[in-house]
């Protein structure tokens, strides 16, 4: 064996002695290891976690509503443990958002933080959220650590200056595409015809994709929603997400459901009483013409062509209970739906035929910027399912309702009237009887011991009746019930009184908010959600004296709708015997812009047309209280018309006692009442039975002309402009419900009341050719009424609707000659129409028709 080969293999002594040194050293790091991994294992923290915090997918930053933030919490514990997360504002240190975390052994959760934005933040570009857990700690709440170190998260985040943000459920489509499209590609035109429309309206990009997250459950996730966009099939499949929808609706969100990509059936569940829409076929259309309804502005006949060398896929439907904005040949394109105090959009057209190449950007920012846009036809619904979120409550902290029923007591004026009222009659008779013995000086004593008499006795009955304010809780409940009858969704506007400082909190058993008012300056207000249905508004220092704080939350109910039954009376409305009281000073909206003020009588109403509610009258009583004058600034606000906020439909409203739902943790006296509003749902009539329709149930819609849609008349809240100068030529329908049709009128009768000096109008049936002339007028300024029997007439209102055309000339001085030197405006208070006649037979259409 060569010497190279024996040298290589074995060990030198300085060799071997450095290599059994090396052994001898790993040996004893094995068990040094070993036992500082040990002492590291023990010095691990074992308690709460508080990971990480981020941003939900659906949050957005605006003054007076939710952000919803996302935080991760692990249990790095071989118990279960709870914590608190605790969200504050920069510049607000006096008011926190709090969630009660409870995790089992070992487990991490990513939980949902609520955290109220103060309207205070309104002006500022950027404000700080931080968020700490509180933890129990020798019995008392301390903030977790780690190491020692305060464990928080921070976020900076940017205001919102934008209104509005839509959440889509869509999914890819696998289809033909405009030809301006190649080499054809796999693209979802249905999420880019939603944010062509966004662009259209002036609104971002920005939007929460629910394609493949579960759709939000609760009401505070879906405070930053405006719109619901939805092509997905399967997105209603879920019950929790069908119902966390209409609840959605019933506050006032909007949904746009794209019927070419999703079953008809699948909206069942949303339509409401006298709502329908089924499928009847699917057709293919290379080119076609639309009809638009609410065209603001002309539109040429070429804009509203389109023609495609890959048809365009149309679904035909049948509907009742919807507005048909855009229609191919007599089949609706585009629907609008009332579903609770929001809307439903329904579309059946393909998306690709409602928008073409953006030929330019509108803008720089890249939010603002799309690959399409709508079509001339299409802008008109783009704008309008992008409007703001309507919230037709009233502002619960500008509410003085709940704020008046709180005072020192006076001296009832029926006191004061019988103390005055006695006084003069004893002076009265006092010098009667001096007259007679024909000594009246004696009257210059009497007098005024006689006044000094009443005097005492007001004085006496102030010292009885003044007491000290009792502490207590005044609330004005705004209770909405949905369409279906089975929640009711309330907002309290509350007032509370206390005489110190003092700890308690407002607590309820479900879902909902509350907010103190931030004026507030004393100790430090804080809004935990405890669990699913669970939240407190607590204070360890409650501010003496007089404040404001405001809630909203939801209660299941089992049915409470209001039931309609015609009659030859009119109306008669049955109110639900669920109630904490009977209904006092009901009001009856069914249609909008004319509300009615019913007879009362037991538990059921009457509304025949004959009192509406208008300006300070809301009450039928001819002799008002306090309280009804209270109620009656309320009903002036709820009515009142506003922007873009449709005015209340199909519901019957009332004053009950309080509904219980959320309580102070203190013994308080409990003051004010609810305002309830009540679907109201109508029962087709007997065949053949003589029934009145009033005004009140008829539905006016304006019509579109040549040059688009009439500026006199407002479908939105029912009511005309307030007052014009221009002429003007307006053709109203007015729509029976569906409940009544088809009618066979026996007379009809018109109430108008306008006021048009210099000018003259035409009140007109264009049920015929030449239209049938109702009345004619030289400037009006009085009501008119009048009962129409004329058959021609009464026959056109057999498929349940009638037509009507005002016509106002321009003003008589100018067309002679005159030199006109002031503008003469002319006004119109009202139109209505109340129909009497029978309910015919439906032709009901079978397959062999």
């Amino acid at each position: 064996m060569p010497d190279d080969f024996v040298g290589s293999s074995r060990l030198q002594p300085n060799q071997f002695l450095r290599t059994k040194i090396g052994w001898l050293l790993l040996a004893l790091l094995i068990p040094i290891h070993s036992v500082s991994a040990q002492i590291v294992g023990d010095k691990a923290p074992k308690s709460l976690i508080f990971q990480a915090l981020t941003r939900s997918t659906n949050s957005r930053l605006e003054p007076g509503r939710c952000l919803n933030l996302r935080a991760h919490v692990i249990n790095n514990q071989d118990v279960e443990d709870e914590g608190v997360l605790v969200a504050k504002v920069e510049g607000f240190p006096e008011i926190e958002s709090a969630y009660r975390v409870q995790l089992r052994p070992h487990e991490q959760e990513f939980v949902d933080l609520q955290v109220q934005i103060p309207e205070g933040v309104t002006g500022r570009s950027m404000i700080e959220i931080t968020v700490v857990m509180m933890v129990r700690s020798g019995g008392r709440e301390v903030i977790l650590d780690r190491h020692g170190i305060p464990t928080s998260h921070s976020l900076k985040l940017q205001v919102s200056r934008l209104e509005g943000m839509p959440a889509v459920v869509m999914e890819d489509e696998e289809e033909d595409y405009p030809d301006w499209q190649w080499p054809k590609k796999v693209k979802d035109l249905s999420y880019e015809l939603a944010m062509a429309a966004r662009i259209d309206s002036g609104a971002p990009r920005d939007a929460a994709i629910y394609d493949s997250l579960p759709m939000p459950t609760s009401p505070l996730d879906w405070e930053s929603i405006d719109t619901l966009i939805i092509s997905k099939p399967d997105a209603f499949s879920d019950a929790a997400a069908v119902e966390s929808i209409r609840k959605f609706l019933d506050r006032g969100g909007r949904m746009w459901v794209m019927l070419n990509q999703v079953p008809t059936e699948t909206l069942r569940p949303f339509l409401g009483a006298g709502q329908f829409c089924e499928t009847i076929d699917t057709v293919e259309l290379a080119n076609f013409i639309v009809n638009v309804h609410d065209a603001s502005n002309y539109i040429s006949q070429d804009d509203l062509s389109a023609e495609f060398h890959h048809p365009a896929v149309m679904k035909r439907v049948i509907q009742t209970g919807g507005v048909v904005t855009h229609d191919i040949d007599g089949w609706p394109v585009a629907i609008w739906m009332p579903a609770g105090e929001g809307e439903i959009l329904l579309t059946t057209l393909d998306s690709r035929a409602w928008m073409t190449v953006r030929e330019r950007q509108t803008s720089a920012d890249l939010r603002f910027q799309s690959f399409y846009t709508t079509r001339l036809w299409a802008n008109n619904m783009a704008a309008r399912i992008n409007f703001v979120k309507s919230d037709s409550s009233l502002d619960a902290m500008k509410i003085e309702y709940p704020m008046k029923q709180i005072g020192n007591p006076i001296v009832p004026r029926t006191w004061v009237a019988a103390a005055l009222i006695g006084f003069c009659i004893v002076l009265m008779c006092a010098s009667v009887w001096q007259a007679i013995h024909w000594d009246l000086s004696r009257m210059a004593v009497w007098a005024p011991i006689l006044a000094l008499l009443a005097s005492g006795i007001l004085l006496g009955a102030s010292t009885w009746v003044r007491k000290d304010l009792e502490e207590s809780d005044s609330r004005l409940q705004l209770v909405n019930v949905t369409a279906d009858g089975q929640n009711a969704m309330i907002q309290e506007s509350g007032v509370v009184f206390i005489s110190d400082a003092r700890s308690m909190e407002l607590a309820s058993e479900t879902e909902g908010r509350g907010q103190a008012d931030e004026s507030l300056n004393s100790g430090i207000r804080r809004f935990e959600i405890q669990d699913l249905h669970r939240w407190t508004l607590s204070n360890q220092s409650w501010q003496p004296g007089t404040w404001r704080y405001k809630s909203r939350y939801s209660i299941p109910q089992h049915n409470l709708t209001a039931l309609g039954e015609f009659s030859s009376q009119g109306v008669k409305i049955s109110a639900p015997a669920d109630l904490p009281s009977p209904l006092e000073d009901p009001v009856v909206a069914y249609v909008a812009g004319d509300p009615l003020i019913p007879s009362v009588s037991a538990n059921q109403l009457l509304a025949d047309g004959s009192l509406s509610g208008r300006g300070d009258r809301w009450v039928s009583s001819s002799i008002i209280t306090d309280e009804q004058q209270r109620r009656s600034e309320v009903y002036r606000d709820v009515f009142s018309p506003r922007e873009r906020i449709a005015s209340p439909r199909r519901r019957v409203y009332g004053w009950t006692e309080r509904w219980s739902g959320t309580e102070w943790t203190y013994d308080l006296a409990h003051l004010g009442s609810s305002l309830v509003s009540l679907p109201l749902k109508l029962q087709r009539p007997p065949l053949h039975t003589e029934i009145l329709v009033p005004h009140g149930f008829v539905d006016v819609h304006a019509s579109t002309n040549a040059v688009g849609k009439s500026y006199a008349y407002d479908d939105l809240h029912g009511k005309w402009v307030d007052e014009a100068s221009m002429a003007s030529d307006t053709t109203l329908n007015f729509w029976l419900p569906p409940e009544v049709t088809p009618f066979r009128a026996s007379e009809i009768e018109i109430e108008l009341d306008i006021k048009a000096p210099d000018r003259q109008v035409k009140l007109l049936c264009p049920c015929q050719e030449p239209a049938v002339v109702i009345a004619e007028f030289e400037a009006p300024s009085v009501p008119w009424k009048k009962v129409i029997e004329d058959p021609v007439i009464l026959a056109d209102a057999l498929d349940g609707n009638l037509q009507l055309q005002v016509v106002i000339s321009e003003r008589l001085s100018g067309q002679t000659g005159n030199v006109m030197t002031t503008v003469v405006n002319w006004q119109i208070n009202r139109l209505h129409v109340s129909f009497r006649g029978q309910v015919e037979p439906r032709v009901e259409i079978s397959a062999n028709n």
